[in-house]
């Protein structure tokens, strides 16, 4: 019977069936005799087979814990610039000129900025970049030499593969007192060097491409 005087509802008959040891309650009540639960320290042997195990289960691509192939993006933008640095400063060609030891030199990676990612998604990794670049360089004419820099406004893969490269040559101020005859050599060469550049972009791109498909970090 009810508090009311009237026949037990199923939810009363249940709840005393189940005792103090119901769901409700179980997390603060002691529940038979099992021993509580005690962290262990895995070995190195147990700690190994369980990597080899997670890692054979990951989908291409993606990290450790995203076995799912979802959404995941990683920035590698400082890698991107010790590559670029590897691959074009002390690029250096012969000017054909009268004078054997005119030449011209990229000197230095004055900047890198932008945007370079792997993103991993459905279980492919891809790699893209989007970046502005500002080289320095140096050309001996004649004896002289004459500084200045090159801009690049947009380096990405498109930009790349369809060699559609935009870029501007400038000349250093402390350059400026040369002859302008060196002047206009050194900024043509500049111009025509960017051939070099971007054979150097174009390998850096496979390299970038390789590293998302490995799966580096």
């Amino acid at each position: 019977m009810s508090a009311t005087g009237g026949t037990k509802s199923i939810a009363e008959e249940s709840k005393e069936q189940r005792g103090d040891l119901s769901y409700h309650y179980f997390h603060n009540e002691k529940g038979g005799d099992a021993p509580p639960a005690v962290p262990k320290k895995l070995t190195d042997e147990e700690a190994a087979a369980m990597h080899r195990t997670t890692s054979e289960q990951l989908v291409s691509g993606a990290s450790l814990w995203n076995t799912a192939g979802t959404w995941e993006e990683r920035g590698c933008l400082e890698w991107v610039k010790e590559q670029l640095k590897a691959r074009v400063v002390g690029l250096r060609e012969n000017i054909a000129s009268p004078a054997t030891d005119d030449k011209f030199t990229i000197t230095e990676l004055k900047s890198c900025t932008g945007e370079a990612s792997v993103v991993c998604t459905r279980g492919k990794a891809r790699h893209g970049f989007d970046l502005e670049l500002s080289l320095g360089w140096e050309a001996i004419i004649g004896g002289p030499t004459i500084k200045g820099v090159i801009d690049i406004s947009e380096v990405s893969r498109d930009t790349v593969e369809d060699d559609e490269l935009e870029f501007k040559v400038q000349i250093d101020s402390d350059s400026k007192k040369e002859s302008e005859a060196a002047k206009d050599k050194a900024q043509a060469q500049a111009k025509v060097f960017m051939r070099k550049i971007r054979e150097q972009l174009v390998a850096f791109d496979k390299d970038f491409r390789a590293k998302a498909e490995r799966r580096e970090d």
